[in-house]
C-alpha cells in the first residue's frame, strides 16, 4: 500500500489562542513562549493538577469533578464527578443597592467609518469588547458587532464592517460593555448568575460573573441586552452554593497506569459532610481508559478532620523500594485547620499532639491534623512507619501548619519515573514570616509548628495560644505586629527530633499593625512543589525546586546543592539567594496553584486560582487576570536544535532528526522504523499561536515553512495516544 502524507496549512483565529503580554524575564537568553491552554470555558477553583503517562493533565476542581485536559487543543474530559459528596459550603446570596449600571460610551457627532475602522471624536471611555450601535445620523452596525481594537485616540475598529456605512453628521456611536458597577461587591462571587429585578437593564439568559475587580465593579461574562442605566436597576444573585477552602483536594496516579500491568488506579481526597461536621476522605478509582472515566471507587481512609481553612490537601505517590521491586506508599498532608486564628481561633492546634492507643483503637484521628501521612496502597499502616509516643499510626512527620506543596525526586531525565527512595520535598505557608521549603524525613519528623516558625531563630514568631483564651473570638491576631499577653518564644521549645527547613521564604517582621493585612506580610504563600530532574534540557536548571506562589503572581525556582539537601547558594547580607522568579506578568493577578512539568523538560504547565480569595480580616476576592485557566511556558533557550550548529540534525531522547536548522524552506523530519505511525505535528510561533499542522504515515516526512516569516518557532511532534514525542525549537530564515 501506498504511504501518503497529509499536510495543512491554517491560521488559527486570534479567538481560539489566547497570547500574552511579555512577561518579565528574569535571566538573559531564558526565553519563553506562552499561551493558555484552557481559553474558552475556565475550571471550576481547581486545586490539583498532575503531568499523566497519556501526555495529557489531570485536574481535580474543588467543586467534585476530575478533568483530563489535552494539552496539545486544550480539549476537556470529564472523568469524575463526586460534586454532591464534596458540596458542603454556607449558601450565599447577593442583592445591589438601587443604581447599578453598565459602563457604556457615546461618541460625539460625526462618526465616520472605512470598512472596519471607525474614527471618532475621542476613545475615551471605549472598551474593546463593547457592543456598538449607531443611535443618529446614518450608518448601521450588524448585531453583536463588536470592539475589537482600539488604536488611537480617535480610531478603533470592530469585528464587521457597518451594514450602513457611518457617514459623518449627525452619525453618533454608542457601545455598551459588560464591566457593572454597583454600590458594593461583599458577597459576591465568580460563577455566580446574575439577573435584573428591578429598573432598566437585562441580562442575557445564565450570565456570570467573571471576575470581581473592586469593591465596586465586577465583570460579567455576556454584556447586558439592555444596558444598566442605574437609578432603580438593582442586580441580584439567586442563592448559591460555593466551596470554599473544603472540597476535591489532591489527585495521585498510580505510576504503572496505562502500561497493562492492570494498575490503573487513580488516587483523591477530598471533603465531606459527616453529621455537619467537615471530614476528609482518600479513595481510589479504577480508570476506564475505553470509556474515559473514574468507576469502582475503594475508601482508603476516612475520618480525618477538615476545615473551612488550611486543610492542606496535597497527595503523591512514592517509590519506598527499589527499581525491581517498588514499595508505593501514598503520602498526604493534612493542614492544622486554621485553627488558633481568624474564624477558628477558639479551636486549639493539634500539631504536635498525636493519637493514643486507646484513640487509635476507638477510630479517633482528629489528632491528625497537622501532619503528613504515609499510607499503604490499601490504606493500612505501614509497619515501618515511625512509632511516635508509642504508637504507630499513620503519621509520618508532625508539627505541619498548612503543608500545600508535595513533590517526591524523580529519576534524571525521566519526570514521570519515581527515584527508588528518593527525596520527598514540602511546600508549608507559614503564619505572617516564614513559609517552609523542607525534606520530610519519617526518622527526624518534628518539624516544629506552631512552636516554631521557619527556622528556630527567634525572630519575630512567638506561639499565642489563642485557644486556651477566653477571650478567644476576638483576639488581636497573631499577624499583628503588635503582639501582647504571654507567647512562648521559640527558644522554649526542645525536641530532639525538630528539623529546621532547607530554606523560608521570608524572615521578618511583618508590617500592617493589627490590619493583618496578608500582602505586607514577607511571605509568598507556597502552594504547591515539583522537583526538576533534567540535566540535559534547560543551562543551570538541574537538581531545582519549582514552586508556585498564591501572592507574587510567580514562580520560584530554588537551585539545590549537589546532594539535594539545601539551597546552593546562601543568603548574603544583600538578601540575595538562590531564588529565581519566573512567569511574573507585569500588572497581572494570578494565584498560581500547582505547576506540571512536560516529559520534554521545556514545557511548564501552571494551574491558575479561579479566585483571589483568602482567609482572615483582609479576606478579599480580588479578580484573577487568567482565572481558572493553564498556562503554558515553553522554554526557547540554546539547548534546542539552534544550539546545535547551523543545518545539522537534532536527535532528541527518542531519536528524531529534524534538519536542517535553521530552515528556510523544507523541513525534514525522520523517526525510527519502530516509532508507531501516524505521527502528528504542530508548529507554534513564539507567541503560541498554532500555525501549521499534520500527519504523516511514513518514517520520513517533510514540513513547508516557506511561507512562514522569519524567526523562532516551536515544533510539537506526538502519536495518536497524544503523547508528546518531541518538542524543538525552529529558526525559520
Amino acid at each position: 500500500m501506498k504511504k501518503t502524507l497529509l499536510l495543512f496549512t491554517f491560521i488559527l483565529p486570534l479567538f481560539t489562542i489566547h497570547s500574552f503580554a511579555q512577561w518579565e524575564t528574569p535571566v538573559a537568553g531564558e526565553n519563553f513562549s506562552s499561551k493558555r491552554v484552557l481559553n474558552a470555558s475556565p475550571l471550576r477553583q481547581p486545586f490539583a493538577m498532575v503531568m499523566g503517562p497519556d501526555d495529557s493533565l489531570w485536574i481535580t476542581e474543588r467543586r467534585g469533578y476530575v478533568m483530563r485536559v489535552n494539552t496539545s487543543d486544550g480539549g476537556k474530559t470529564q472523568l469524575l464527578d463526586i460534586n454532591n459528596l464534596v458540596n458542603f459550603t454556607v449558601s450565599v446570596a447577593y442583592t445591589s443597592a438601587a443604581g447599578a449600571t453598565s459602563n457604556s460610551y457615546t461618541s460625539a457627532a460625526g462618526a465616520t467609518s472605512s470598512g472596519t475602522v471607525i474614527t471618532v471624536g475621542s476613545t475615551t471611555n471605549l472598551v474593546v469588547g463593547m457592543r456598538v450601535s449607531v443611535t443618529a445620523g446614518a450608518g448601521a452596525f450588524a448585531a453583536n458587532c463588536t470592539v475589537t481594537v482600539i488604536t488611537s485616540a480617535t480610531k478603533f475598529t470592530v469585528s464587521a464592517a457597518p451594514t450602513t456605512s457611518l457617514s459623518g453628521g449627525a452619525t453618533v456611536v454608542r457601545g455598551y460593555g459588560n464591566i457593572i458597577t454597583v454600590g458594593n461587591t461583599s458577597n459576591l462571587q465568580v460563577g455566580m448568575t446574575v439577573i435584573v429585578t428591578s429598573g432598566t437593564g437585562s441580562f442575557p439568559a445564565n450570565t456570570t460573573v467573571t471576575s470581581i475587580t473592586s469593591s465596586t465593579r465586577f465583570v460579567v461574562s455576556a454584556i447586558p441586552s439592555t444596558p444598566l442605566s442605574g437609578g432603580a436597576s438593582v442586580v441580584k444573585v439567586t442563592q448559591v452554593t460555593g466551596i470554599a477552602q473544603d472540597g476535591m483536594f489532591g489527585i495521585a496516579l498510580h505510576p504503572e497506569l496505562n502500561k497493562g500491568t492492570g494498575k490503573d488506579s487513580v488516587y483523591l481526597a477530598y471533603c465531606y459532610d459527616s453529621l455537619g461536621f467537615r471530614r476528609v476522605r482518600i479513595v481510589a478509582y479504577k480508570y476506564n481508559r475505553t470509556a474515559a472515566t473514574l468507576t469502582g471507587v475503594t475508601v482508603l481512609l476516612s475520618g480525618i478532620w477538615g476545615s473551612n481553612d488550611h486543610n492542606g490537601g496535597r497527595l503523591v505517590i512514592g517509590n519506598f523500594g527499589t527499581l525491581l521491586l517498588p514499595d508505593y506508599k501514598l503520602i498526604y498532608t493534612v493542614g492544622d485547620k486554621g485553627s488558633n486564628q481568624f474564624g477558628n481561633a477558639c479551636d486549639s492546634i493539634e500539631s504536635q499532639y498525636t493519637p493514643t492507643a486507646a484513640q487509635m483503637a476507638a477510630g479517633d484521628i482528629h489528632r491528625y491534623n497537622g501532619k503528613i501521612l504515609r499510607i499503604n496502597m490499601n490504606g493500612s499502616i505501614p509497619a515501618d512507619n515511625p512509632v511516635i509516643n508509642g504508637v504507630r499510626t499513620h503519621i509520618y512527620t508532625y508539627g505541619h501548619r498548612n503543608p500545600q506543596g508535595l513533590t517526591f525526586e524523580k529519576k534524571v531525565n525521566s519526570p514521570l519515573e519515581l527515584l527508588p527512595g528518593g527525596k520527598l520535598y514540602e511546600s508549608e505557608q507559614g503564619p505572617a514570616t516564614n513559609d517552609e521549603i523542607n525534606i520530610i524525613d519519617g526518622n527526624k519528623n518534628n518539624y516544629g509548628w506552631p512552636r516554631v516558625a521557619g527556622k528556630k531563630d527567634n525572630n519575630w514568631y512567638r506561639y499565642f495560644q489563642w485557644s486556651s483564651s477566653g477571650s478567644c473570638g476576638s483576639y488581636g491576631g497573631e499577624c499583628s505586629s503588635n503582639q501582647s499577653g504571654s507567647p512562648f518564644t521559640e527558644s522554649t521549645f526542645s525536641d530532639p527530633k525538630l528539623t529546621d527547613p532547607i530554606f523560608d521564604l521570608y524572615a521578618g517582621t511583618p508590617s500592617g499593625g493589627t490590619s493583618c493585612n496578608w500582602l505586607a506580610y514577607p511571605t509568598i504563600a507556597p502552594s504547591s512543589v515539583i522537583h526538576y530532574p533534567f540535566t540535559n534540557r534547560i543551562p543551570g536548571w538541574s537538581n531545582c525546586l519549582l514552586i508556585t506562589t498564591l501572592k507574587t503572581s510567580s514562580v520560584f525556582r530554588l537551585k539545590l546543592n549537589a546532594s539535594g539537601t539545601a539551597p546552593a547558594l546562601t543568603p548574603g547580607a544583600t538578601g540575595s539567594d538562590s531564588v529565581i522568579q519566573y512567569f511574573k506578568f507585569p500588572g497581572a493577578l494570578n494565584r498560581y496553584r500547582d505547576i506540571a512539568l512536560g516529559n520534554d523538560g521545556i514545557t511548564f504547565y501552571l494551574l491558575t486560582d479561579s479566585v483571589g480569595t483568602t482567609s482572615g480580616p483582609s479576606a478579599g476576592a480580588a479578580g484573577v487576570t487568567d482565572a481558572g485557566r493553564v498556562l503554558e511556558f515553553i522554554y526557547l533557550g540554546s539547548t534546542l536544535a539552534v544550539a546545535n550548529g547551523p543545518g545539522s540534525p537534532v536527535v532528541n531522547r527518542l531519536d528524531f532528526k529534524i534538519y536542517p536548522n535553521p530552515v528556510a524552506e523544507i523541513l525534514t523530519v525522520e523517526s525510527r522504523r519502530n516509532t508507531a505511525k501516524p505521527l502528528y505535528y504542530q508548529l507554534y510561533d513564539a507567541a503560541g499561536r498554532r500555525l501549521l499542522q499534520g500527519r504523516s504515515t511514513k518514517d520520513k516526512f517533510e514540513v513547508n515553512v516557506k511561507q512562514l516569516q522569519r524567526g523562532i518557532y516551536i515544533l510539537k511532534i506526538f502519536n495518536g495516544n497524544e503523547i508528546t514525542l518531541a518538542t524543538e525549537k525552529i529558526l525559520v530564515k
